[in-house]
């Protein structure tokens, strides 16, 4: 009994101060595990294809009371599905005229009502979950991205539209989408820019983090305020402290493809577990786990045969369980590395009804403690 009281006030008292600002030291040469010896179980749902629920990626993930909420790729729809994986609507009000978006750079859901940030068009348009288009506000600036703050918003600049006049990476706005303040300032000009469907801001406790591609640090978002959270050192293999790079910025491109230096960062970040790739020069990206309470690392290993690998896409953390895109075709065999006991399927879900789909499916991963 002693000791697993011990045990229980070592695992409250790493929790309780694994928020405290600390440097992880990554070694691009850390053990390699298969994805699977790192699991304690994991649940499957498939995403019913039917007429309009197609899906090439999964991107803006949003989970609401009783379903979830998102877009895909180049269709530029919103999918909303029930909490079961069927298709209950699509909506896409894609186009130039009233009311309609040119593209979608952010998607989050408040109180029932949709809210879709427009990129080309500075604007962020609010529709009901029925698509009832409900009214729209007029932006500044091309945001980076936006996300919802409490009653209000935080926006991402570090980007070269920003450089010259603000020098901070964030603003906070307010529920007119008009700047309040600044944090974080930006003492250099960003990398060049890198576009991709990645949000920098992820829901963290009652918070949120912030994380570009292009930095190392993560940041933690409380009200008006941002503060270091954890930063991921690569000592030297970092590309973007690299004297050439800080010299000549302009050339940074190139010497992305002359330095075998790591360039981009993306990470998940749960409340134990960080779960990260990184992308080294141009080679296929690296993927690993990070336990923040122990700091110990394990890059995983996604092969699926000699040429191929899982497809596996982070989309946000749910408690203690890592929810991933995980492509349907690549369902069964990744079970056959589990044991049976190791898995289960969400009500209304069959491996036949996600073999019979070209849509991913989605899971929620519980790593095994410690791993």
């Amino acid at each position: 009994m002693n000791s697993c009281s011990g045990t229980n006030n070592t695992a409250e008292s790493l929790s309780s101060s694994s928020d405290e600002f600390k440097v992880f030291t990554i070694d691009l040469k850390a053990e390699k595990s298969k994805l699977s010896t790192l699991i304690d179980e994991v649940e499957i749902m498939r995403l019913e294809e039917g007429e309009e629920g197609l899906l090439s990626t999964i991107a803006y993930f949003n989970e609401i009371e009783d379903g979830f909420v998102f877009t895909s790729g180049e269709e530029k729809g919103v999918f909303i599905y029930s909490s079961t994986g069927e298709l209950r609507k699509k909506i896409n009000h894609s186009g130039k005229g009233p009311a309609e978006y040119s593209d979608i750079k952010g998607l989050w859901v408040k109180e029932d009502t949709l809210f879709v940030y427009s990129f080309y068009i500075k604007k962020v348009l609010k529709y009901n979950l029925d698509g009832r288009y409900l009214g729209e506000s007029k932006l500044v600036h091309n945001y980076g991205d936006i996300y919802p703050n409490g009653k209000s918003y935080v926006a991402d600049l570090s980007s070269y539209g920003f450089y010259d006049s603000v020098k901070y990476k964030l603003a906070f706005l307010d529920t007119d989408f008009q700047s309040k303040s600044f944090s974080i300032p930006q003492n250099l000009p960003p990398p060049f820019p890198v576009r991709v469907s990645l949000n920098s801001f992820s829901p963290y406790k009652d918070a949120l983090t912030y994380k570009t591609l292009t930095s190392d640090s993560v940041f933690l978002v409380e009200g008006d305020q941002a503060r270091p959270l954890l930063k991921m050192d690569f000592g030297n293999d970092w590309l973007w402290s690299d004297p050439d790079v800080l010299e000549n910025p302009e050339q940074a491109s190139n010497f992305l493809q002359t330095k075998q230096k790591v360039w981009t960062l993306n990470a998940s970040i749960g409340e134990r577990y960080v779960f990260y790739y990184y992308g080294l020069g141009l080679n296929t990206p690296t993927w690993a786990l990070l336990d923040r309470y122990t700091s110990k690392e394990t890059r995983i290993d996604l092969t699926k045969t000699e040429t191929e690998q899982f497809g596996i896409n982070a989309l946000q953390w749910s408690g203690d369980r890592l929810l991933v895109a995980f492509q349907s075709t690549d369902v069964a065999n990744f079970l056959k590395e589990l044991d049976k006991t190791q898995f289960k399927f969400r009500e209304g879900t069959t491996l036949e009804k996600i073999e019979s789909s070209e849509n991913s499916v989605l899971m929620w991963v519980k790593f095994k403690e410690g791993y």
